[in-house]
């Protein structure tokens, strides 16, 4: 039977703690978390034995990119740059 740990925790240091304690407890665990946006703590959260992590921001910036992509393929019309004060 595979085993996979979901964390999804708003605290990267208990996240970081979790993944340590999972991965001893299973060294063959499945581990899928997600961080903020700091790069040293996906380094360190691989490190600790996460095998895929997710950066919080990168899932919003994506989110953002196809919503205005989509509003721009329904709304064609062309953006104007800002009046300068």
């Amino acid at each position: 039977m595979r085993r996979l740990l979901v964390l999804a925790v708003p605290s990267d240091p208990a996240v970081l703690e979790a993944i340590s304690a999972a991965r001893r407890l299973n060294p063959r665990i499945r581990i899928l978390c997600s961080l903020s946006i700091h790069l040293q703590r996906r380094m360190e959260a691989h490190r600790r034995g996460a095998n895929q992590v997710i950066i919080e921001e990168q899932v919003v910036a994506q989110e953002f990119q196809r919503r205005i992509e989509s509003s721009l393929a329904h709304h064609p019309e062309p953006i104007q740059p800002a009046a300068n004060s």
